[in-house]
């Protein structure tokens, strides 16, 4: 997985508007601090090397699996473009159907990891 890419998907959404000037900046943004430990910690369970536990055909241990087609056929990150990327809407959404973590997961993600 190339830091670079996932760096600039953060830099895209932190500029996107999304959440308020409190956040981190882009500049401040560290993708090994920030991002990395998250999706280790909270995602990679269900979205990471291992194939016979890994959902929805997603992977977020390596940069291709990132961005390719989900089963459902939406994208799970869209470079520079947060609005269009689904782990985006699945982090954020009130719906507790479609949330990521689904609400049963034991590791959640808290507000700061989310912003």
């Amino acid at each position: 997985m190339s830091r670079f890419v996932f760096i600039g998907f953060i830099i895209g959404f932190a500029s996107s508007g999304l959440f308020s000037d409190s956040q981190l900046t882009a500049k401040e943004i560290d993708y090994n601090r920030d991002v990395r430990r998250i999706l280790s910690d909270k995602c990679f369970t269900c979205h990471g090397p291992d194939a016979e536990q890994r959902q929805a055909g997603l992977r977020l241990d390596q940069q291709a699996g990132a961005f390719e087609k989900l089963e459902s056929g939406a994208t799970a990150i869209v470079p520079g473009k947060p609005k269009a990327s689904e782990l985006i809407s699945r982090i954020t959404t009130d719906d507790e159907f479609t949330r990521m973590p689904p609400p049963d997961a034991e590791k959640q993600l808290s507000a700061a990891d989310i912003q």
